[in-house]
């Protein structure tokens, strides 16, 4: 995600630059985990988490977990 919004940003990043474009994901694939949206008043992206590892031979993440839900 941090990739995605820098490349959004373009050379000029400036705090404020950043937060508007991560607030402006939609449904971003990480390839991992469930689709990730943020939002002016919805800043975490998801509720839990998965560990990934690198596959070496693709350059591609690779879920090393199962989805772990957060309870609150």
């Amino acid at each position: 995600m941090l990739v995605e919004a820098l490349t959004r940003t373009g050379a000029d990043v400036t705090r404020a630059s950043m937060v508007q474009h991560l607030e402006a994901l939609r449904d971003f694939d990480t390839g991992v985990s469930p689709s990730v949206t943020f939002g002016i008043n919805r800043r975490v992206g998801v509720q839990g988490a998965q560990f990934a590892a690198l596959d070496v031979a693709t350059g591609g993440l690779v879920a090393a977990s199962e989805w772990i839900p957060l309870t609150p």
